[in-house]
């Protein structure tokens, strides 16, 4: 009765072969440490949620967020001239992302921009 001893690669060989030029946008969501844009900017799913989604698709019976989902600032970009409270609010979520606002919050942010619609 011997040991068997499994041959694999060593913690240098692993290192070595992760290297920036083997990274591909099809890999698991438990490769996001790897990418710069998430180094670079915390902040970044708090409004390129789904931009984020469209780069890295996620896996199968996986589900979206509905945190990053429910925030203003993940909205669709609303016309230039819309002057309704909803792109008032989403307007001003995205350029204070940093606030990580939600739909609720729209009551909020358009009582601190003043009742009246700019015209």
């Amino acid at each position: 009765m011997g040991s068997t001893f499994v041959s694999g690669p060593t913690p240098q060989h692993f290192e070595l072969s992760q290297t920036a030029s083997s990274y591909s946008p099809t890999q698991t969501v438990y490769d996001m440490a790897k990418l710069p844009s998430l180094h670079k900017d915390p902040y970044v799913l708090a409004y390129k949620y789904w931009d984020y989604l469209t780069e890295n698709p996620r896996l199968r019976r996986e589900s979206c967020n509905p945190y990053y989902e429910n925030l203003l600032a993940n909205q669709p970009d609303p016309d230039g001239d819309a002057t309704d409270d909803r792109s008032r609010a989403i307007r001003y979520a995205k350029t204070h992302y940093e606030c990580f606002y939600e739909i609720r919050d729209i009551d909020r942010i358009i009582g601190w921009l003043g009742d009246a619609a700019p015209t």
